[in-house]
């Protein structure tokens, strides 16, 4: 499995194919361990919805979040469901990998996730 560098974000075509698609990856900094999940829902003519997820040091969730895409930046308003302290800085998609640079910020401290394709959970599932 090759490495992907968080920063080494290149390509900006659109996500295409069947939607849903779903992106996770887990990174640590200093002991804080965090999880970022990104489910697209739906993409056409440079906008969206998706759904933003983290877990670990910093939990939250941003359902049926409306975006729109300009070169690789993802820009939507994530502030109105993370919690205090907490800023999702950044969201880009990185078509030649086919994957998602995310940076939250918790307590000041930027942490850059590289999320890979993964499956997305079936609308039926209870995750309890």
């Amino acid at each position: 499995k090759q490495a992907v560098q968080a920063g080494a974000c290149t390509g900006a075509a659109d996500p295409s194919g069947p939607m849903p698609k779903c992106y996770a990856g887990t990174e640590e900094v200093m002991g804080m361990k965090e999880t970022v999940e990104v489910k697209v829902t739906s993409f056409a003519h440079g906008a969206g919805m998706l759904d933003f997820k983290a877990s670990g040091f910093k939990s939250f969730a941003c359902n049926s979040k409306p975006f729109t895409k300009e070169g690789q930046e993802i820009l939507g308003d994530y502030g109105s469901c993370a919690p205090a302290g907490v800023t999702v800085e950044d969201v880009k998609y990185c078509s030649d990998s086919d994957t998602i640079s995310a940076t939250v910020k918790a307590q000041g401290i930027p942490l850059t996730s590289t999320l890979t394709r993964s499956d997305c959970p079936s609308a039926g599932e209870l995750v309890i």
